[in-house]
Formats: C-alpha cells, sequence, structure tokens
C-alpha cells in the first residue's frame, strides 16, 4: 500500500471513530434531555397534585 493510500485511510478511521464518539456523545444528550423532561412532568404533575406513578403518559 502507497504512503497516500496509508494517508487516504488513516484519515477515513479517523472520521469514523469521529462519527461514533459524535453519536455517543448525541445519545448521552437526548438521554440527559429525556431524564430532564420526565423530572419536570414529575414535578409539575405533583404541583397540579397528581401522582406521578399512578398517572398516564398517553
Amino acid at each position: 500500500m502507497s504512503e497516500g493510500a496509508r494517508s487516504v485511510g488513516l484519515v477515513v478511521e479517523a472520521e469514523a471513530d469521529a462519527g461514533t464518539v459524535r453519536l455517543l456523545v448525541d445519545r448521552m444528550l437526548l438521554a440527559e434531555v429525556a431524564w430532564a423532561t420526565n423530572e419536570l412532568l414529575d414535578s409539575l404533575r405533583a404541583w397540579r397534585g397528581i401522582d406521578p406513578d399512578t398517572a398516564s403518559t398517553a
């Protein structure tokens, strides 16, 4: 394999790794947003006197 082909392969692999890291970060952020949303909804239900354990999610 030539030096140029090896360099291109390393760049492609690095971009793939960066994409994987980006995807993992995006999933972590989405999980944080989901958790915060659930906490907010539970707080609003409690404020309105609704038991969050028996409240419908529909």
